[in-house]
């Protein structure tokens, strides 16, 4: 549990870093949201704002993907199921980033991300429960325990 809450403290802390860097970048190639008649902001909002929540994400968990120390350790069992979820997030990322600077259609995105959906299916990642606490767990298909 100590690895996952290192990961997680490392990702807010990088969160907090990048995202006023992702923001001046945003207003300074112009990627922001322009208030007008549809929408519900009074100023220029950043659009870009994925990118610091991906490098957030993407930066403790390769990190512990590409190194030998006590959280890498903790996490050797999974390996192969996190460089496939960081593939499938680093394409889903990618999607939205093009969706933010460019309009794509919601069926591209749609069909993008099932085909990724898809892909993890293919490659065996299943999420078949979710642990709420220590003594209840949803078991996804078979109800829950608690």
């Amino acid at each position: 549990m100590n690895a996952f809450l290192s990961i997680f403290l490392s990702s807010a802390f990088l969160a907090v870093l990048t995202t006023p860097w992702v923001i001046r970048l945003a207003r300074r190639i112009g990627a922001v949201d322009l208030p007008g008649p549809r929408g519900v902001h009074q100023w220029p909002i950043p659009r870009i704002g994925g990118v610091a929540i991906f490098l957030a994400a993407i930066g403790p968990i390769a990190t512990v993907l590409f190194t030998d120390n006590v959280i890498s350790t903790a996490c050797r069992g999974i390996q192969g199921q996190l460089v496939m979820l960081l593939g499938a997030l680093t394409l889903i990322f990618l999607v939205g980033l093009v969706d933010d600077l460019k309009d794509v259609p919601a069926r591209f995105k749609l069909l993008a991300e099932a085909l990724i959906a898809g892909g993890l299916c293919l490659g065996g990642i299943r999420i078949s429960s979710i642990a709420l606490t220590d003594q209840c767990v949803l078991n996804l298909g078979a109800g829950a325990t608690c």
